[in-house]
């Protein structure tokens, strides 16, 4: 995961046990140079969630004594980014709260589109989360299963015109359109939000 975009974004829901280190494109290029590697390519991927790195062990170097500087041209993180994270994200927690406690008060029915490591982390950090009726995944070997620690049941997409979602949380706003093209073309008309 890239750490700047976790930061900026105040992406709690992507700060957990499997991921057991945080990159910047910097800092993973420094790594790998003080390593001795040549690093041929440096990019971000799917919507700048993730570090590609591309390298090579580059003959013409030994390991340096001292390790260089992070490349200047690629992002960092600042004392400050972690200032705000923090600052952010007690706000980022009341909202989500506040939503979840809304819709329950309410009594809509809410779904959340994704059972990976996101909707894990989103549903652990939130305890008003535990109002979510169903998890949606188009994985079908997760059909019936049942969320960790929380047993809301994950359901196929088909599953949703018999639901009738009035809110659907998309746990990765990369599958926005596509996820909302589904759930139209099913004739379900849910408020639709996606992480972000």
């Amino acid at each position: 995961p890239e750490t700047k975009r976790i930061l900026s974004e105040v992406a709690f829901w992507d700060v957990y046990y499997e991921h057991c280190s945080y990159f910047t494109q910097s800092s993973l290029q420094a790594v790998f140079e003080n390593c001795g590697f040549e690093v041929l390519e440096n990019s971000l991927e799917y919507k700048d969630q993730y570090i590609t790195i591309y390298a090579k062990p580059d003959p013409r170097t030994e390991s340096p004594a001292q390790p260089k500087a992070l490349a200047s041209s690629l992002t960092s993180v600042s004392a400050d980014d972690v200032s705000d994270y923090q600052s952010k994200l007690q706000s980022t927690l009341e909202l989500w709260s506040k939503r979840l406690d809304a819709w329950s008060q309410a009594g809509k029915k809410v779904c959340i589109w994704g059972s990976g490591s996101k909707s894990i982390g989103f549903i652990f950090t939130i305890p008003e989360s535990r109002c979510i009726d169903f998890v949606v995944d188009i994985n079908p070997h997760k059909n019936g299963n049942l969320m960790p620690g929380t047993h809301q049941q994950i359901v196929l997409p088909e599953k949703l015109k018999d639901i009738s979602p009035d809110v659907v949380i998309i746990m990765n706003e990369i599958y926005l359109q596509e996820i909302s093209a589904d759930i139209a073309k099913m004739g379900l008309t849910p408020e639709i939000l996606a992480l972000s």
